[in-house]
């Protein structure tokens, strides 16, 4: 097992993420939220700072763990999370994605989208969603 204070922000959500897979196969039990929101937040701060992070990596982190540690997670966190959320459905569903996203991100958020509950944009997300899968492929 290794420590995540020796990792640079810049390659946290990788790291927390093999953390969490090894800290589950060896202890055979999830690793504990704080500990790694908490190496999180240093990821979260230094793209805040302007550094370069893998926002989409942050992004599925939060998703995954929103709903289980929901109380846990700081409300401007969870402010972002909307935002940049909010900011992809109006560039992926209600436009024509733009072009300044590398192919893979554009799976890595249009799968993100896919995963999301939006009925609270869209009442019929079967026609949404349907239209983000013809997203992958333009």
């Amino acid at each position: 097992m290794f420590n995540l204070e020796t990792v640079p922000p810049g390659e946290i959500t990788t790291r927390i993420r093999d953390y969490e897979i090894l800290h589950q196969q060896e202890y055979n039990r999830p690793a504990d939220f704080s500990y790694v929101y908490t190496h999180m937040k240093r990821a979260i701060s230094a793209l805040a700072q302007g550094l370069k992070i893998d926002k989409i990596g942050i992004m599925y982190w939060l998703h995954d763990k929103k709903q289980e540690h929901f109380h846990e997670i700081e409300p401007s966190h969870l402010s972002w999370y909307t935002a940049v959320k909010e900011r992809w459905i109006r560039e992926f569903i209600m436009a024509t994605p733009p072009s300044s996203y590398t192919p893979i991100d554009r799976y890595r958020i249009i799968s993100l989208l896919l995963r999301e509950d939006l009925s609270s944009w869209f009442p019929d997300q079967t026609s949404v969603k349907t239209l983000l899968l013809s997203r992958l492929t333009n």
